[in-house]
């Protein structure tokens, strides 16, 4: 504005009518955004997990067996699973329950601490199912 009036030589500008805010933003839906990452996420998740397994090709079973060799097998020997590996399977799902665990409560630090209160959000999300589910 002062460039302006420079140029204009004096002539001095005057907002009429003050700025206001938006009463609801345009741009951008930040829901169409979300629905969409939760799409693309899934379908990305699957496609990567379709992919892994169309190129593992890898014998399992004795159905495995039989449509490699195009025969039957002659014995199918089973698993026995020991001590350690019974162990090790039990430590292994525990630490990826206490990971589990922990990846969700450091989700709830960060929304407290660097978005919201979380009793806030939950009563903005109460709020919004109620008008949705009134509509």
């Amino acid at each position: 504005a002062q460039q302006l009036e420079k140029d204009q030589k004096g002539e001095r500008f005057v907002l009429i009518d003050p700025p206001e805010y938006p009463q609801k933003p345009i741009k951008p839906n930040r829901l169409a955004i979300l629905i969409l990452g939760f799409i693309l996420s899934l379908g990305g998740g699957f496609g990567l997990a379709a992919a892994a397994e169309s190129m593992d090709h890898s014998v399992r079973g004795i159905k495995g067996i039989a449509a490699v060799l195009e025969m039957p097998p002659l014995a199918a020997i089973p698993y026995f699973e020991n001590a350690v590996d019974h162990t090790r399977r039990r430590r292994f799902r525990m630490t990826t329950i206490v990971l589990g665990v922990c990846a969700v409560v450091a989700a709830l630090l960060l929304i407290q601490f660097f978005w919201m209160p979380l009793d806030v959000l939950w009563f903005k999300i109460m709020d919004k199912l109620n008008n949705y589910l009134s509509n």
